[in-house]
């Protein structure tokens, strides 16, 4: 139970992160487009806001392992599915909109780039959608229908990945504070010290003990 505990909860957390990295790229476009701040190092900003919101949904957890598991187990969003996009897909896009707006910015078409400006929003409409209906109406079906036996499986996958980006961005900070600061503090001390690995840890160590 621990392990589809951990599996919820990590697709929880990954939400929140989608949804605050496209309300932080929509809101730094939004006021640099409305306060006309929009020279080179803004539209750098603004470019880099949404390469990150499409590469968190270059590999979501949603798309790679619940869609797929939610079609092998029942054909009851089907018809939901075939109807959207993946997220993959529409972070691309966004961010292909978002340089060519950029572009347009500095070359001086205003007609053009308030077309493209436009596209983005709708783009960013179509993310949210997209969010709210895993959020509502596939990751609810996806726990009534998946089986025990795959959520494991699937939350044992959570927990690797999970543990592996966790320990990246440790070992990453560990080397920005020995560049800053002479306290030194240990890749692993930060990763442990984190309650979402805590709990993937204990869950993983609970659900491995044999019955």
């Amino acid at each position: 139970m621990l392990t589809r505990t951990y599996a919820l909860l990590s697709l929880s957390i990954e939400q929140k992160r989608v949804h605050n990295l496209l309300s932080s790229a929509q809101h730094l476009l939004q006021i640099s487009v409305v306060d006309q701040r929009l020279d080179n190092s803004t539209l750098k900003l603004v470019i880099k806001k949404f390469a990150r919101l499409a590469a968190s949904c270059r590999k979501r957890k949603v798309d790679i392992y619940i869609l797929p598991a939610l079609r092998n187990a029942t054909h009851q969003a089907d018809a939901r599915l075939g109807q959207m996009a993946s997220s993959r897909l529409i972070g691309r896009q966004l961010l292909d909109a978002v340089k060519a707006w950029a572009k347009l910015v500095i070359d001086g078409n205003e007609t053009e780039t308030t077309l493209m400006h436009a596209l983005i929003v709708r783009r960013c409409d179509d993310l949210l959608d997209r969010l709210t209906t895993e959020e509502i109406e596939l990751l609810p079906l996806a726990q009534q229908v998946i089986s025990n036996d795959v959520w494991f499986d699937m939350g044992a996958e959570f927990l690797l990945t999970d543990t592996v980006r966790k320990a990246h961005q440790s070992a990453a900070r560990t080397a920005l504070n020995r560049a800053t600061s002479p306290h030194k503090t240990t890749a692993s001390s930060l990763a442990f010290s984190d309650p979402l690995i805590s709990l993937a840890v204990s869950g993983y160590a609970y659900s491995s003990n044999p019955a």
